[in-house]
Parts: structure tokens; sequence; C-alpha cells
């Protein structure tokens, strides 16, 4: 348990707004992502982080470019965590893979791990654009599981 105060926070990207002397691989206004394993306080408006914390970003970088950047530490971990080390199946190849809630993170992340590790993806959404996210990120079949009976 962190001692208090304490400033949540284990994922960030965002505009370097000042860089110290010696360091070489980032500059004022680079959009980066913050490496910070198992690490907290990176909700605050700005962090004080080393060079090698930081992941430099393509100059273009999107709103979006962020956001995913920030969904690879939390959502595709804990996917490729419970796929990868904790599900009892040691092959996926032609397994079916059900996941609830597939147009999330998390569930997005586990049909493109699924998807790689070579499962059957049923992806369940609620509505028609989230299981079109899902087909759209390769779901075998999409599962409007609001609907009555479903299961």
């Amino acid at each position: 348990k962190a001692p208090l105060p304490v400033t949540p926070g284990t994922e960030a990207a965002g505009i370097i707004s000042a860089t110290a002397t010696l360091v070489s691989k980032l500059r004022v206004h680079d959009p980066a992502g913050v490496i910070l394993p198992w690490t907290t306080g990176t909700c605050a408006e700005e962090i004080l982080l080393h060079e090698r914390q930081c992941v430099k970003l393509q100059r273009d970088a999107s709103r979006q470019d962020f956001i995913d950047f920030v969904a690879l530490g939390s959502n595709y971990q804990t996917a490729y965590f419970a796929l990868v080390h904790r599900a009892p199946i040691s092959d996926w190849l032609a397994q079916t893979l059900l996941i609830l809630g597939a147009a999330g993170g998390a569930g997005v992340a586990a049909l493109d791990i699924g998807k790689v590790l070579g499962a059957i993806i049923l992806a369940c959404a609620s509505t028609q654009s989230k299981r079109d996210v899902c087909y759209s990120r390769g779901a075998d079949i999409a599962i409007d599981y609001s609907r009555r009976g479903w299961q």
C-alpha cells in the first residue's frame, strides 16, 4: 500500500513540455507515451520522468493515438495475461473464445489477442455499432446479448 498522499494512475500519454539538458531522444513538443510498470502517479497535469520511461510517438500523433497507446498498458496486458497465463486452454488454435463486452477496452484487446492466437471469436455486444466494431476487429460471430434468449 502506497503511503499517503498518493497520486493514482499508471498509464499516460501526452506532449513533452520540458526536458533536461542531457536528454537526447526527446524534445519539447514531442508526443510521447509513458511506461511506468507497477508505479502510480500519472493522474496529474504534469509528471516528471526519466527519459527511459518514455516512448516517442509519431510527430503527427492524434488524440486517438494517445488513447491507443494508453490502452496497451491496461487493456492488452490484462487480456494477454488472462488468455496466455490464466486460461485453461494451452492452445487456442480453433478453440472458441466467448468475449462479453467485446467492444469495450479489455474486450477489444481480448478479441485482438484471441484472433492472433487462432481462436474462433464469439463477441458479445449490446448495440449494432458495437457489434460492427467487433466484426471490424475480426470477430467470427457478434452476438446481441441484450436480446432475450441469446444464450
